[in-house]
C-alpha cells in the first residue's frame, strides 16, 4: 500500500500529540481543533486547513435511557448466552467451599462442590436442587429457601452460602 499513512512514524505523532498534554488549563472546543488540525498538518504533510471537526449535539437522551435501563439487568439476555462454568470458591467460619456450575442457555444443568465432609449431605442436595434453575440471584434465594427444610440443623451456614452466591452472581 502506498500512500501517505504507510509512512507515518509513530513517534512523529507522539511528538506532535504530547503539547496538547502540556496544557494547564481545559482546552476549549475550538483550541482543541486547532491542535488537531496543526498536528494532522504536520505529521502527514496534509492540508488540513479544510477539515471540519464537529461536535456533535447531545445523543438522543430518551433512545439512550431505555437502552440503558434495558441493559443494565442480564434479563433481556436469559437464555441467549453460550455454555460456561461458573467456578466460585471462598472460605466460611465452618470450612472452605467451592462450586463448579456448568451454565447452558442461562439456565444451570450441573453442580460439582467440594466442601467440609459435615456438609457435603447439605451440598450435594444442593447440587441436585439447583439443576434446571436460571443462573441469577434470586434463583439461589429459590434453592436455600428449598433446602432449609430438610437441613434446619445449618440453618446458619445455608444463609451464608445464600448470601455469599447472591453477591458472586448478581
Amino acid at each position: 500500500m502506498n500512500s501517505r499513512y504507510s509512512i507515518l512514524n509513530h513517534k512523529d505523532l507522539e511528538r506532535a500529540y504530547t503539547s496538547i498534554n502540556q496544557h494547564t488549563r481545559p482546552l476549549e472546543h475550538n483550541e482543541l481543533c486547532r491542535y488537531i488540525s496543526d498536528s494532522i498538518q504536520e505529521a502527514l504533510k496534509l492540508d488540513a486547513e479544510n477539515t471540519i471537526i464537529l461536535n456533535n449535539q447531545h445523543p438522543d437522551w430518551v433512545e439512550f435511557s431505555a437502552n440503558f435501563y434495558r441493559l443494565k439487568s442480564w434479563d433481556w439476555n436469559y437464555g441467549q448466552s453460550p455454555s460456561f462454568i461458573e467456578s466460585l470458591q471462598t472460605a466460611f467460619s465452618w470450612g472452605n467451599v467451592e462450586l463448579r456450575l456448568n451454565i447452558d442457555a442461562g439456565v444451570i444443568n450441573n453442580v460439582y462442590y467440594d466442601a467440609p465432609v459435615a456438609y457435603h449431605n447439605m451440598m450435594n442436595d444442593f447440587s441436585q436442587t439447583a439443576i434446571g434453575y436460571p443462573f441469577n440471584a434470586k434463583s439461589m434465594i429459590s434453592i436455600v429457601c428449598g433446602l432449609l427444610l430438610k437441613h434446619s440443623e445449618h440453618y446458619d451456614e445455608l444463609m451464608e452460602v445464600s448470601e455469599w452466591l447472591q453477591q458472586e452472581i448478581a
